[in-house]
């Protein structure tokens, strides 16, 4: 099953490549291109997911909660892990990258692509899940103490997009009817959001220098994002699989999928605002986009 996957997942890169040629030769911005999908796109793909989930309050709160816990001990487990081999402000970078996941720009077309769209729909729990913890404890421990959480928090808060996400979640849990009629419009939104979403990747990529590379920091973030998330998020499947029962199967499908994610994308613009590292942040999120064109695939036919 690994081809097939792989097919799927190959014209992503195609949108990254797009974006980098367009970085690097037409002197495109990324922030702007970000700023558009983020405050007039993004909240429109994310309504209709949330709105077209068929969420079991139950079984996505258990998900939520069980992602969340998966989450913060990650996070916890690789800032001490920093501190012991840097002892510096990597630490600070490497527990905010290893706690996140990019979950939309890569995430939602990657879901889409191997999952049903019920299945697929049901993404956008993990997102917000992400989407929140890396806003406010993922941002407070980059700031290093400068931030509390809750004005960490306080900056999701402003978002568009995470309202959209809570008014589309309420109109599922309230099972308002979804309006057919929408989808075609809804098609191109989604379409807009994953090649616009993907190239920004590459606009990224466009910006950076052979001297940005720290062998040493990406090794580590590539090791800790990919095999570590991924054993102990199988570990995990497994207890509840055994023991708990509290997840269905397509649930641990999303959330064996969240453990294979590259590094959030988003860690590079906190790391540039409160300049910790963002250079060593923005090579490490294409070290590790580029070692999941082939990671992802594989690992979700063994899965599989």
């Amino acid at each position: 099953m690994f081809l097939p996957l792989l097919l799927k997942v190959l014209p992503l890169y195609l949108m990254i490549a797009i974006g980098y040629v367009a970085g690097r030769f037409a002197n495109i911005s990324d922030r702007q291109i970000a700023d558009f999908i983020i405050h007039f796109i993004a909240p429109f793909v994310l309504l209709a997911m949330a709105w077209q989930a068929e969420i079991d309050p139950g079984v996505s709160f258990a998900f939520i909660l069980l992602l969340a816990i998966l989450t913060l001990f990650m996070a916890a487990a690789a800032y001490f892990y920093g501190d012991v081999i840097w002892g510096d402000k990597r630490k600070n970078l490497f527990s905010n990258q290893v706690l996140g996941a990019n979950t939309g720009y890569f995430g939602i077309p990657v879901a889409f692509a191997l999952f049903a769209a019920d299945t697929a729909n049901l993404w956008i729990l993990a997102i917000i899940t992400s989407t929140i913890i890396h806003n406010s404890v993922g941002y407070y421990i980059l700031a290093r103490g400068n931030l509390s959480p809750w004005e960490g928090f306080q900056k999701l808060l402003r978002l568009p997009l995470f309202w959209s996400m809570i008014l589309g979640l309420a109109l599922s849990l309230f099972r308002v009817p979804w309006f057919d009629g929408l989808n075609d419009t809804m098609d191109m939104f989604k379409g807009a959001y994953f090649v616009l979403g993907m190239a920004i990747i590459g606009l990224s990529m466009a910006r950076l220098q052979l001297k940005h590379f720290d062998l040493n920091y990406i090794w580590n973030t590539l090791i800790w994002r990919f095999p570590v998330w991924t054993l102990v998020t199988a570990g995990l499947i497994y207890l509840d699989q055994t023991f708990f029962g509290l997840l269905t199967p397509e649930y641990y499908g999303l959330m064996f999928l969240y453990a294979l994610m590259p590094l959030p994308a988003n860690s590079v613009a906190y790391a540039a605002q409160l300049d910790v590292h963002p250079q060593r942040a923005a090579a490490a999120v294409l070290a590790s986009t580029l070692v999941a064109i082939g990671y992802i695939p594989l690992m979700m036919s063994i899965y599989t």
